[in-house]
């Protein structure tokens, strides 16, 4: 463990490393092997609210810093690479922050990470 992480991103890193170890390594390469979706492991992540540490607080996400996020998509990667591409194309979908897009993620990205 990193001594130069701050105590809530260790307890993030670690919360997510038990998740990812239990739930997604397991199923990691029949994912891999038959080309499917990770549809229970997106559901999973979206239980944890970690399908919305990007978006801030007040569209329903959980509007993480950079490292949180970086983290996660590290431990999720550990144990299921097609897994973490799931959660970071995500991320790259629910991203808009600048004012053309208020309109916009008002309307849906509440759906999109529940």
């Amino acid at each position: 463990m990193n001594p130069m992480l701050r105590e809530k991103h260790r307890l993030l890193k670690d919360s997510v490393a038990k998740l990812s170890c239990k739930e997604f390594a397991p199923v990691a390469a029949q994912v891999d092997r038959t080309s499917t979706f990770p549809w229970e492991n997106f559901r999973k992540l979206a239980q944890q609210g970690l399908t919305g540490m990007n978006v801030p607080e007040e569209f329903g996400g959980s509007g993480v810093d950079t490292l949180s996020f970086v983290l996660t998509m590290e431990e999720v990667a550990r144990a299921c690479a097609s897994t973490a591409l799931v959660l970071l194309s995500h991320h790259f979908v629910t991203q808009g922050k600048g004012k053309r897009m208020q309109g916009k993620i008002q309307q849906v990205v509440p759906s999109v990470i529940s």
